[in-house]
């Protein structure tokens, strides 16, 4: 299994925190706006502050979808 085997963007709104050498992140056109939005203080990682939750947890959500 690879170090890196989560999509980094997944990895990034779950976790809030994202390594900036994660195999998805590399030679990327955006990295400057990806530094301004980060509220890291650190150069080793993208993090962000968003409480975020997962949709497909049952204990958040009974179900994500109605008809």
């Amino acid at each position: 299994m690879s170090r890196h085997s989560v999509s980094g963007v997944i990895e990034f709104l779950s976790q809030a925190e994202v390594s900036t050498n994660h195999v998805d992140f590399q030679d990327i056109d955006y990295e400057d706006v990806l530094k301004e939005f980060s509220n890291s203080k650190s150069n080793d990682a993208y993090t962000h502050s968003f409480d975020l939750r997962n949709a497909y947890d049952r204990e958040i959500m009974e179900f994500t979808n109605y008809t």
